[in-house]
């Protein structure tokens, strides 16, 4: 799976477009969301990512790392799309 298909993934399930630029708070948590997703399931490089997104890879490392700081309800989406998608990676399931 590439980090495009993800990212359609993300913006279907959160009924949004993680491309765009805001700081709109469920933008922001699905874009952490889509970050981690690609970075762990897929061998894309931070660059390669923040391309489909219009973000520098600082920027992209900075979501990545930054994930833990999401609320619940945004966790529980993201082990509901590893779970829906069959996503391969020895990522988390955030608990």
């Amino acid at each position: 799976m590439t980090s495009q298909q993800l990212m359609q993934i993300v913006n279907e399930e959160f009924d949004l477009d993680v491309s765009i630029k805001t700081r709109n708070r469920e933008v922001v948590y699905a874009k952490k969301v889509y970050i981690k997703l690609a970075r762990e399931s897929t061998i894309e490089s931070l660059e390669q990512i923040g391309r489909n997104i219009d973000l520098k890879h600082d920027n992209v490392l900075y979501h990545y790392r930054k994930i833990d700081c999401i609320y619940d309800n945004y966790k529980i989406k993201c082990n509901e799309i590893i779970k829906k998608y069959n996503i391969e990676s020895d990522l988390f399931i955030f608990s």
